[in-house]
């Protein structure tokens, strides 16, 4: 694969699996035991299936969630974005329970790509600024 193919997998598994909620393209992109290191997360994410799992939960908790990507790089094997994600706090996140606001956060992704299929993932998203915004923690 390219570093051009490989971007176009990871715009495509962002764009319409994350913001668009077409859970086969999540699947499709990536190994069935694909891995996702991110701190604080509430479950592992060590396949697909939880993978499936973690879209919906955040797609449960904010049905209106559009992820954008904002920068998005690519060398050899690995792609990194920075992308903004906003969604309307519907019903339940991560066990917060709905809370009707309107959120906005930002998260930054480095994939590891092998042989057309996302592999690996590092992700660090804003948490402490989007419990702030649901109320959970108190703002600044």
């Amino acid at each position: 694969m390219s570093v051009e193919d490989n971007r176009t997998l990871v715009r495509q598994y962002i764009e319409v699996g994350w913001s668009g909620g077409d859970l086969d393209v999540v699947r499709e992109s990536v190994i069935p035991g694909y891995r996702r290191h991110q701190p604080g997360m509430p479950f592992p994410v060590e396949s697909d299936a939880a993978l499936e799992e973690l879209v919906g939960m955040y797609r449960k908790g904010l049905p209106d969630l559009e992820v954008v990507i904002d920068h998005i790089v690519a060398e050899g094997d690995f792609v990194v974005t920075r992308v903004i994600a906003r969604g309307t706090h519907n019903g339940d996140l991560a066990g917060i329970a709905p809370t009707g606001k309107h959120v906005e956060f930002t998260a930054t992704d480095m994939f590891k790509i092998t042989d057309g299929l996302i592999v690996e993932s590092w992700h660090n998203v804003d948490d402490f600024g989007l419990l702030q915004q649901l109320g959970v923690i108190p703002a600044a």
